[in-house]
């Protein structure tokens, strides 16, 4: 009797181990699943890094391209601003030899009058 008691502990300890056995393979699978899906995430997070990565890089290229076309820009109005002042100082001075001439001009018409007056 006490050979069966054991045989029946030894049984249900058995019996009881297999389950353990069960719930721990079953546990192992869910954690390879796990372990899937989270290769999946990093190899996700990987793509989407090396996305940013490329758009960082196009943006720095577009933000080196901008920055030239700003100093070409600004180049450029300085090279216009130079010569609008250059311009008024040539108009200016276009308008001072007009003045200047306005009294000769006036005499030579009075002349030419006086002279078809004469014929």
């Amino acid at each position: 009797a006490a050979v069966r008691e054991k045989a029946s502990a030894l049984a249900g300890i058995s019996e009881s181990l297999q389950a353990v056995e069960k719930q721990q393979e079953l546990k192992i699978s869910l954690l390879e699943a796990k372990l899937g899906e989270n290769a999946t995430i990093v190899a996700d997070c990987l793509k989407l890094s090396a996305s940013r990565d490329a758009l960082m890089t196009s943006l720095e290229e577009r933000g080196n391209t901008w920055h030239e076309l700003m100093l070409e820009t600004g180049s450029r109005l300085q090279k216009a601003e130079a010569t609008s002042a250059q311009s008024h100082k040539l108009n200016k001075r276009l308008l001072e030899l007009a003045t200047e001439v306005e009294p000769f001009a006036t005499d030579m018409r009075k002349a030419q009058e006086d002279l078809l007056k004469l014929d």
